[in-house]
């Protein structure tokens, strides 16, 4: 999420600290990556300047005033992502999964390849116990954005959830090894689910080979886990 900015009368992008969200390995993250240019920013000037105001409304944790501004926003621009997307995520902050699905599946019709929007909807469909509507959501990333190591990370995500131990193993080295090569500095949550699914098959071994890998990239492992193991 960004605030837009006009100035003589260009369009142009300030990238505002959001921070990297710290990744969790459950199947409820956000999907987030580095600041990027927003996916469609308005050129409509209004449209901007609602969607700034909600962007500092959801900063500020006024979630309904965020989706006041995100609203009209999409009003003065029906082909806004951004504000479908962060309305979306607003629903979803206070527990409305089936208006956040609404903002996202708007924002897909728009742009089918979108990575957010398909990966927030995943969640959704998570939250509310549709574990295969959410894994094909996550397909559509893959099937868009092949390289994209967050569709096979969640996926595993959904198979530990749902106790498919075997499936989440494939799905967690498929995801740790397109971290390894295109996105480094998180591998250390796909190792987590990777040697999360050694230790739920009793495989002892390589889940200790691969708590020690994500331990070493700085993932916390729980101290149960930990303890299982005989690690520290």
């Amino acid at each position: 999420m960004k605030i837009i900015n006009y100035s003589f009368t260009l369009l142009i992008i300030l990238i505002i600290s959001c921070g990297q969200a710290d990744r969790k390995a459950n199947t409820k993250d956000e999907i987030k990556y580095d600041e990027k240019p927003l996916t469609a920013p308005t050129e409509i000037l209004t449209a901007a300047e609602n969607y700034n105001n909600g962007y500092m409304a959801f900063q500020s944790n006024n979630y309904n005033k965020a989706i006041e501004f995100y609203r009209k926003a999409i009003l003065l621009d029906p082909n806004f992502i951004d504000a479908y997307d962060n309305c979306g995520l607003s629903y979803r902050r206070l527990g409305n999964l089936d208006s956040a699905a609404y903002f996202y599946k708007a924002s897909i019709k728009i742009d089918p390849t979108a990575v957010i929007a398909h990966g927030n909807l995943a969640i959704v469909y998570s939250e509310k116990g549709d574990l295969e509507n959410a894994i094909k959501e996550y397909e559509e990333i893959s099937k868009y954005h092949p390289n994209d190591p967050e569709a096979s990370y969640g996926i595993a995500g959904i198979y530990l959830h749902s106790k498919q131990y075997d499936k989440a193993l494939i799905s967690a080295k498929k995801s740790a090894e397109l971290f390894e090569k295109y996105a480094p500095e998180y591998v250390g949550d796909a190792y987590y689910y990777v040697g999360l699914s050694y230790f739920k098959l009793n495989d002892k071994k390589n889940a200790i080979k691969f708590m020690q890998k994500a331990i070493q990239k700085g993932t916390q492992v729980p101290k149960d886990i930990l303890s299982e193991l005989g690690l520290k």
